[in-house]
């Protein structure tokens, strides 16, 4: 299972299939249902501006907050957001909570934490 987080792009890695959800509610609702039958995704895509889509649970970083509190993380975390800063507030958010088996990419290039 893949997810990608976005209010306007769809997806752009054509080779995988990808749940695209637009609002961080959408995005709880569905990594819950995904909690409740113990399944988890494989690859998570998120933008961090959700545009209008921000009045349903805020931008995706509220997301990230969430995961955090859950623990539930995917196995690969991309952050393909355009908006720089919205980017490093969302590298600093996981940097020291993520676990050591889940990879982070932005724009799928890979990122090393220093612990």
């Amino acid at each position: 299972m893949n997810l990608w987080l976005d209010d306007l792009r769809k997806p752009l890695d054509k080779s995988r299939e990808w749940d695209w959800l637009k609002t961080v509610d959408d995005a709880i609702d569905y990594s819950n249902g995904l909690i409740r039958f113990n399944k988890q995704i494989s690859v998570m895509s998120l933008d961090h501006d959700l545009g209008d889509f921000a009045a349903f649970g805020g931008d995706g970083i509220k997301y990230l907050d969430w995961m955090i509190q859950n623990h539930f993380w995917p196995l690969l975390l991309n952050f393909h957001t355009q908006n720089p800063v919205g980017r490093q507030n969302m590298i600093n958010t996981v940097q020291g909570r993520i676990p050591t088996n889940c990879m982070i990419t932005i724009n799928c290039h890979i990122i090393q934490f220093q612990i």
